[in-house]
């Protein structure tokens, strides 16, 4: 096949913790939407794993139904913008845990706790969860581009404001693209331009 030009808008995927257990409860108490999960654990206590936006915005999402949210950030802080700080710090149902690892994810049919690493004390622990919230970024499907079209550092294409590549006739759009601001609206712009 022969084309005069190829645009590349594969998009991205969820990045993964890659800890045992994560796979395996999969739609068993392991999730990345609360909006479609959240009601389904009215009065449960549910972990959030991850430090920026999403987290936060996800954790007060889950906090309208939860018993108890708690937001479990590797970082020595959270990312997130201070307003969403802030919000989840007036939730009485939200805890923040900083400087802390999952490690595994356990249960028997269902989620049932979260074991974690507290990075600066250096201690281990369990911690009961009936349901895992995973939003730790994304990672752009670039990968089965080889040496085709210059990449940054992250893995995303570098584009000029035509979203024209490295590589004559190559344009990409969405996500997938480097400086992209992953909005709707703006992936739609890409699409456009």
């Amino acid at each position: 096949m022969r084309a005069r030009a190829v645009i590349i808008a594969a998009g991205s995927s969820l990045r993964i913790l890659g800890v045992p257990g994560e796979a395996e409860f999969a739609g068993k108490g392991v999730s990345h939407c609360a909006s479609c999960d959240g009601p389904l654990y009215r009065g449960k206590r549910l972990c959030v794993v991850g430090g920026g936006d999403a987290a936060f915005d996800e954790a007060l999402v889950l906090a309208e139904f939860a018993a108890r949210v708690t937001i479990v950030c590797a970082g020595e802080a959270p990312t997130a913008q201070k307003v969403l700080r802030d919000r989840a710090a007036a939730k009485s149902n939200i805890d923040v845990r900083v400087a802390t690892a999952v490690t595994a994810i356990t249960g028997a049919q269902t989620v049932a706790a979260v074991d974690i690493h507290d990075t600066q004390a250096d201690t281990r622990g369990a911690l009961e969860a009936d349901g895992v919230f995973i939003y730790i970024g994304v990672s752009p499907n670039t990968g089965f581009l080889g040496a085709l079209v210059n990449l940054d550092k992250t893995d995303h294409i570098v584009t000029d404001l035509m979203m024209r590549t490295s590589t004559s006739g190559v344009f990409a759009a969405g996500d997938i693209r480097a400086q992209s601001v992953a909005q709707l609206a703006s992936v739609a712009g890409d699409g456009a331009t």
